[in-house]
């Protein structure tokens, strides 16, 4: 089931007994986070305590992506099953799964799973699935190859040097852009800050090499927040920086600032304190605007669905739309589907589309790309790259990797991973450096408190949001 089953395996590399969850059907028709889980190789595994041994458990397993009519049992080849049991396994799991669904639901593909043998084959059949092709696969394959060969030779920097040199034409601003990309997920999904750490350091070592673009940093420390937050010349300097972080400056946030301050000499110690006034103030005054201008959407909203054309409306007050606006669509539409009254929430959705639509029609080309490709499912977004090839320039890679990082520092983690999920897909695709662009033209990353907006670094316009939700 897509349960997971408490077990006891053997390790097989020291034959003690571990414990252990496993699953043997993968339906992510009902839990869509086993997807990840599963490509991440988080599932069926064992960490031996006794020996240190990590790896993935063969086991017979089905994954079902219904809504890509798309069944796959893996049946390990070290498993040395006869036809015999493979045919019993497969029709066991089979069963299970048709029987945990309602009869509407079961379709005839399910009785006819596709087999595979392996973990890595089961995954590149469900990336493909996702659009992802074999070329992309063996190009990321290649990347890591390579990043390992870096890894292995960082440690002594004659032979870092060495490697670098030999595979010069391979080290571009796009493998910096994959390692930042790789480290920040394995800060955030793996939550493992040493191996993050790690590859930031190979990262900006590379740069540094290289005279390309440094990465910006995954975290940031409330030393390097206070710091950024001393440094504002006035209060509006500073105001501007507080409502950039706002979602930082929580209860873990003024815990670790008070400590601070407690253990600072007087002079410091007061300037601290002042400075959490401050903060404390200009936090309540900007929640009291936020809360203001929520009620003030509202009633835009309502002014909408009470005019006789709201397409007309809207064309009519674009001026008057931003962000808070489409989250307060966006909140009517989930309460109207709670509800049950499917009408309203058509009709809401039909506002929210056309609002987005016209938003998006104002916004420069490149902002444009990437709230296609975020709302787009991963197989959409490989055809909108192939169509769009020629626009998947290092300068967007650039853009894109900076407003993960603003989205990331305003809170917005959600966002974030899914634009770093549209990087990590479109690198593949991007072009390389021009080999006559000095490293002093490309635009170093801001701090927190510098975030740009992610509708258009250049305007004031309000965010857009679509099903992947930029705003």
């Amino acid at each position: 089931m897509s349960s997971p089953q408490s077990t006891t395996v053997r390790c097989p590399q020291c034959q003690q007994p571990v414990n252990t969850t496993m699953y043997s059907i993968v339906d992510v028709g009902k839990q869509p986070q086993l997807k990840q889980a599963l490509l991440r190789g988080q599932l069926n595994g064992i960490n031996c305590p006794h020996c240190g041994y990590r790896g993935m458990v063969a086991m017979p397993m089905l994954y079902h992506d219904p809504a890509k009519q798309l069944a796959l049992v893996m049946m390990p080849m070290e498993l040395g099953l006869k036809r015999e049991g493979e045919e019993r396994a497969i029709g066991k799991l089979t069963n299970a799964l048709i029987d945990s669904l309602p009869p509407e639901q079961r379709k005839m593909y399910m009785l006819q799973p596709r087999m595979v043998l392996s973990y890595q084959r089961l995954s590149e059949e469900i990336l493909q699935a996702d659009g992802i092709t074999k070329e992309m696969l063996d190009k990321q394959a290649a990347q890591i190859r390579l990043l390992e060969t870096l890894l292995q030779s960082g440690a002594n920097p004659d032979d870092f040097k060495r490697v670098v040199q030999e595979h010069k034409d391979e080290l571009n601003q796009e493998f910096i852009t994959f390692i930042t990309a790789l480290a920040r997920s394995t800060e955030t999904e793996d939550n493992d800050a040493q191996a993050s750490a790690q590859l930031m350091q190979l990262a900006a070592a590379l740069a540094s090499e290289l005279g390309l673009q440094a990465p910006a940093g995954l975290t940031v420390s409330v030393d390097e927040i206070i710091d950024e937050l001393q440094q504002a010349k006035n209060d509006d300097e500073l105001k501007e920086i507080v409502a950039a972080i706002r979602p930082v400056l929580d209860y873990k946030f003024y815990q670790a600032l008070t400590a601070k301050l407690d253990a600072a000499p007087p002079a410091e110690a007061q300037a601290l304190k002042k400075l959490r006034e401050r903060l404390l103030k200009m936090s309540d005054e900007l929640d009291r605007e936020t809360e203001s201008t929520l009620r003030r959407a509202s009633q835009l909203l309502q002014q909408v669905l009470r005019s006789d054309d709201p397409v007309q409306w809207v064309a009519d007050h674009i001026e008057q739309i931003d962000e808070a606006f489409l989250m307060v669509v966006q909140a009517n539409i989930q309460q109207a589907s709670q509800q049950n009254q499917p009408q309203i929430a058509q009709a809401l959705q039909g506002i929210y589309d056309e609002t987005v639509a016209q938003l998006e029609s104002r916004m420069p080309p490149e902002m444009k790309l990437i709230n296609r490709l975020l709302r787009a499912t991963p197989g959409e977004r490989a055809e909108i790259l192939r169509e769009s090839a020629a626009e998947i320039t290092p300068q967007l890679m650039q853009t894109m990797t900076h407003l993960a990082g603003d989205l990331q520092a305003q809170g917005r983690a959600e966002v974030a991973n899914e634009l770093r999920g549209v990087i990590n897909q479109a690198a593949a695709w991007a072009r390389p450096w021009p080999t006559n662009c000095a490293a002093s033209s490309i635009r170093p990353p801001r701090g927190p408190g510098r975030s740009r907006r992610v509708d258009d670094p250049r305007s004031s316009r309000p965010r857009p949001a679509g099903r992947a939700r930029l705003g």
